[in-house]
């Protein structure tokens, strides 16, 4: 029972990040187990902790494709993937339901969470462990709504973390977002590689991780310079990511001398920039030498803040379109990617609307691809879905 106790008051702690109203009665909050008079509260609780526990469990397979794809786990994944498609079916919480940005927040996870354990079915397992790596964004965005605090890392989960420095541990508190436990263990990695135990293979993916915390969720141009230069100071780095690591500088250090920020940027000056500045659906994906990458980063960070503020507001449409484009060619990069979910959102919420059938042909172009890179036939509830969203054109 004192076990239970303990991830119920781990799950309350968690859902005081949700509204002023918990905050005032924290005290009252800690102490309460469950009550008739607030069931929407148990039933957040529930929820969060559900989503906790099944990817603490998955942890092994987030971290390792060769694992996720071995036919010997493939039953004790599927039993965590059926939980979380449960615990996202049927009503949401009546906390989410009155607030539109979680509620915005929880209709595109519901959709993400089953859409995996389609693909995952289906034998599509790079796909679904992709997904299934980028579910705790949809955590992270009602607990940390982005930005985060300067000089503060909000993570997801929180207690300790006392583990060791490697790249398996850094990843799944990245993954979680426990972004500074997650930055501390990279930084180490990098700056003892080789002896670090890191992986010539995995420096980039280490570099690429640190770049998003510093560019998107961060926002903090000075301290990435500090950062980076410190890495720079390892000589054993292979000479490409050296070579990296000087051009992100170079484009924080223009950041920090901009004349006008993205950052103070508002709404309507923000969307007019990106409908600007935003990449087409042919447009290359971009790599870590690109001098466009933080930049990319910053923008992608800002729409999504504005998104979760005003998610039904007359930017809305234009926003997710724009996100799915730079998300797209930042995904390449960073596997947990949600770029499909926003054009799926783009045409369910906004139905014959002048861009509508943009997000459309995106979405369902994309999917196919997706799929016939996977060598594995459209599941049939993938191809309802594509009819489904066809009606609203």
């Amino acid at each position: 029972m004192n076990s239970f106790k303990t991830a119920v008051m781990g799950a309350m702690l968690l859902f005081l990040c949700f509204s002023a109203q918990a905050v005032e009665s924290q005290n009252k909050a800690q102490n309460t187990v469950k009550t008739d008079a607030d069931p929407g509260r148990w039933q957040l609780m529930t929820l969060m902790h559900t989503f906790e526990k099944e990817l603490t469990k998955l942890r092994p397979y987030l971290v390792a494709d060769e694992k996720f794809k071995d036919p010997a786990n493939r039953a004790e994944i599927q039993k965590s993937l059926k939980v979380l498609e449960e615990s996202v079916k049927g009503d949401r919480p009546a906390t989410i339901e009155g607030n539109p940005n979680f509620s915005l927040n929880f209709s595109l996870m519901s959709y993400h969470v089953q859409r995996l354990i389609r693909a995952f079915d289906h034998g599509g397992f790079e796909i679904a462990r992709r997904d299934l790596n980028a579910t705790a964004h949809f955590c992270v965005t009602c607990h940390t709504q982005i930005p985060t605090p300067k000089g503060s890392l909000a993570g997801l989960w929180m207690g300790p973390e006392t583990e060791a420095a490697t790249f398996e541990n850094a990843e799944f508190l990245f993954i979680t977002r426990r972004f500074k436990a997650a930055l501390e263990k990279y930084d180490e990695l990098v700056r003892k590689f080789p002896k670090s135990g890191l992986k010539s293979e995995q420096v980039g993916e280490v570099f690429n991780r640190k770049l998003a915390l510093f560019a998107r969720v961060m926002r903090d141009p000075h301290e990435a310079v500090i950062n980076f230069k410190k890495d720079l100071e390892n000589k054993e780095l292979p000479a490409e990511f050296q070579t990296n690591l000087k051009t992100w500088i170079l484009a924080f250090e223009s950041w920090k001398a901009e004349k006008t920020k993205i950052d103070s940027m508002k709404i309507d000056e923000l969307v007019a920039f990106a409908n600007k500045n935003r990449p087409t659906a042919d447009t290359r994906k971009l790599t870590s030498s690109d001098p466009e990458l933080v930049r990319a980063l910053r923008l992608s960070g800002k729409l999504y803040e504005f998104l979760t503020k005003d998610p039904g507001g007359k930017h809305s449409q234009e926003i997710l379109l724009n996100l799915a484009l730079i998300e797209k060619q930042l995904s390449q990069l960073y596997w947990y990617s949600l770029y499909q979910s926003y054009l799926r959102e783009c045409v369910l919420k906004y139905p014959k609307k002048p861009l509508t059938k943009t997000c459309f042909d995106l979405y369902e172009a994309d999917v196919k691809e997706q799929f016939a890179s996977e060598l594995v036939s459209l599941p049939s509830d993938v191809r309802n879905t594509i009819e489904v969203l066809r009606r609203n054109l």
